[in-house]
């Protein structure tokens, strides 16, 4: 749910009403842009670095040139003065922010003195409180590395009508990638594995490996995870930003122990260590 009543673009704080793309830019006439999603708590950017960073390299991945654009290189002070407008320093909240590839004259390429659109808003957590179920549908993202637009048109199509909240990809192999938005994870004889190729490798994914690594209490590897495999497992969960640790219910017709204790704990693990981070500062597990 879209909260405050303003939002960045191009580097100023404009109306809610004024955050609109011209008709002939790429990200609306081509869904050609990217985005990264973040969460901040009392004015403070969970992970901004590593999450700024990340969303650059989507554009690099998309070919979308920013270099000397200052509106996108001045960003992580930018969203602060966002977060303060809105008058959300003292609240919990989550950051859109999608760059796009610009305008266009021929509606395929961007135009050669364009630079691209970059726009934010400021949103509220809304997802659901049960366990999720999932069904498996054979498809592999192009660029799976970039978090890009149109990748989600797909998932909106299959999951409409659908009795299910997400869909997880398999491969031409029959191996497990991800759902639409977050990375998966499954926990079978106390052994914690996630996949490790042709998956976009999440800033949430990556801190929770590093601090079940760290922790010492488990075993983790990063490997291929067969279909077969997964619905042997005793425990499933996902990761992303905004739904954190999150346990799996079901899986196409197979059903998971819920909630499962390995899955408690790694939650556990990564709700510490954002309260860690926010309250003191730490240093960050990356």
């Amino acid at each position: 749910m879209i909260i405050g009543k303003y939002g960045l673009k191009n580097g100023k704080i404009v109306p809610l009403d004024d955050l609109k793309l011209p008709f002939f830019d790429l990200g609306f006439l081509r869904g050609y842009s990217v985005f990264q999603f973040m969460e901040a708590h009392n004015g403070v950017i969970f992970y901004e670095k590593e999450r700024i960073r990340n969303l650059f390299n989507y554009c690099k991945e998309a070919l979308i040139d920013i270099r000397g654009v200052d509106y996108i290189q001045n960003l992580p002070g930018l969203l602060k003065k966002l977060i303060k407008k809105n008058k959300l320093e003292r609240s919990s909240v989550f950051i859109r922010v999608d760059i796009t590839a610009g305008l266009t004259s021929d509606s395929f390429h961007p135009d050669k003195n364009s630079l691209p659109n970059c726009l934010a808003f400021c949103l509220k957590s809304s997802h659901k409180k049960e366990p999720l179920s999932l069904f498996t549908y054979k498809y592999e993202r192009p660029a799976a590395e970039a978090k890009k637009s149109q990748d989600y048109f797909l998932a909106e199509i299959l999951l409409k009508n659908s009795p299910y909240d997400d869909v997880l990809y398999i491969d031409s192999k029959g191996n497990v990638l991800e759902t639409s938005r977050k990375n998966i994870f499954i926990v079978k004889n106390g052994v914690i594995k996630t996949p490790a190729k042709g998956i976009l490798k999440g800033l949430t994914r990556s801190i929770v490996l590093n601090l079940l690594k760290k922790s010492g209490e488990f075993k983790v590897k990063e490997a291929n995870i067969a279909l077969d495999e997964l619905y042997n497992a005793d425990e499933v969960f996902i990761t992303s930003t905004s739904f954190g640790v999150f346990p799996v219910s079901k899986v196409d017709k197979k059903k998971f122990r819920n909630p499962g204790k390995i899955t408690e704990r790694i939650n556990e693990i990564y709700s510490n260590h954002k309260k860690e981070y926010y309250n003191r500062g730490v240093i960050p597990c990356l």
